[in-house]
């Protein structure tokens, strides 16, 4: 359809990770892209756990830079209720510890490198349509951006999307977090641990992250429990001593991506389209690689001078061909954890440890892609003792 004045060819709002790869895919194809940001500076507020896979950068394209790493880490432990424990032992480096607001500044000179036009301080309070077409977005103060695609990767929020009644992650899948940054405390550098169970945090689990030698993020999220207590709580039972450096708290999304992500003229990436791990909640690099989707579906979109659902539906295609098998397989499982009781959760590590199956998960395991590893562990013989006390705990 004939666009109005225009002052870009693409309109992203959110200037998260998201929304900087997708402007910086789209920019790659020859066409002009504005990045709205509500806030004045990029990277705030910080929310994420900031656990990043080697692999997953590479994937959406971002190299290593000490601006941003504050660790690596190679292992992870995983501890049960009543202090059962495994390692799962990396080869080799298998993940930064990043700090976000220098992730997210990395991503923005990247993106400004390429020719993406960030315009900060603009907070869309509506869109613009032009015969059920969206054609651009309004501003707090009433300007308006008009442009050919508008790409909401506005963050779990969500803000128009429930404006407008277009699909949305359910909001009775987001978990309420906390994190604390801490120091003065004993961590192995080299290994993120993780808390399973109700007696840690209902519905999902605790973690530990190391940022260097006497430093870490210490986090959990949780369904129907004060967080910050319980994390409190969890903190002191950890570490002999500790000094809170800061707090930050936020939700964890653990449930399915939305439903249709298209409309005309409009694109929806990243958290605002559950594009998130449901097993970890997760979410950079998901949404990362959907946005290197999102960025090249609507610059072709430009270039073919057609931004009609009809066309931008192969963004969908895209990205379900590239991940929705992925994020069934982790919703299951993430359902199927929720049901676990103490007792379950502490018989399967037991089971792991007999067996050694940390060995298996060793050799197929991938931070972001986790349905290879969870075949092979079902194929194991010793799955079914696994899957007995799934089956009590869903009885």
């Amino acid at each position: 359809m004939p666009i109005p004045k225009k002052t870009g060819d693409i309109i992203i709002i959110g200037g998260g990770p998201a929304g900087l790869i997708s402007g910086r895919t789209a920019v790659s194809k020859g066409v002009s892209v504005i990045v709205i940001e509500e806030h004045d500076v990029i990277g705030f507020p910080t929310h994420c756990a900031g656990l990043l896979s080697i692999k997953g950068l590479k994937q959406i394209g971002v190299h290593p830079d000490r601006a941003f790493i504050q660790n690596v880490v190679s292992d992870a432990t995983f501890h049960s209720p009543s202090g059962l424990a495994f390692k799962v032992r990396g080869k080799g480096k298998q993940a930064y510890v990043v700090d976000r607001k220098a992730f997210d500044n990395y991503l923005t000179e990247q993106a400004s490198e390429a020719g993406v036009n960030l315009k900060l301080g603009f907070q869309a309070r509506s869109l613009v349509f032009g015969d059920k077409h969206v054609i651009g977005v309004t501003g707090k103060n009433g300007g308006k951006i008009l442009a050919k695609v508008v790409i909401d990767a506005e963050g779990s929020s969500c803000k128009l999307l429930h404006m407008y009644k277009f699909n949305a992650p359910k909001r009775e899948s987001f978990l309420s977090a906390m994190q604390f940054e801490v120091s003065g405390v004993e961590v192995n550098a080299n290994s993120v641990e993780i808390f399973l169970g109700e007696k840690f945090a209902p519905g999902f689990f605790a973690w530990i992250i190391p940022t260097g030698e006497s430093s870490a993020r210490v986090g959990l999220a949780g369904r129907g429990i004060n967080v910050h207590q319980r994390l409190y709580h969890f903190a002191r039972n950890q570490f002999d001593k500790f000094n809170i450096t800061a707090k930050r708290g936020g939700h964890v999304y653990v449930g399915a991506p939305s439903r249709k992500t298209y409309g005309d003229g409009f694109l929806v990436v990243g958290d605002a389209a559950g594009q998130i791990k449901p097993t970890t909640g997760g979410g950079v690099i998901f949404g990362g690689i959907c946005a290197q989707f999102c960025g090249e579906t609507a610059a072709e979109a430009v270039n073919n001078d057609d931004s009609s659902a009809r066309f931008l539906q192969v963004y969908e295609r895209r990205w379900k061909n590239s991940m929705g098998r992925e994020l069934e397989i982790m919703l299951l499982a993430r359902k199927i954890m929720d049901k676990l009781t103490d007792e379950a959760m502490d018989e399967i590590f037991k089971t792991i440890i007999d067996y050694n199956l940390h060995e298996e998960i060793e050799e197929h395991g991938h931070i972001d892609f986790q349905s290879k590893v969870l075949f092979r562990l079902l194929l194991h013989p010793s799955s079914l003792r696994i899957m007995w006390q799934i089956i009590k705990s869903l009885l």
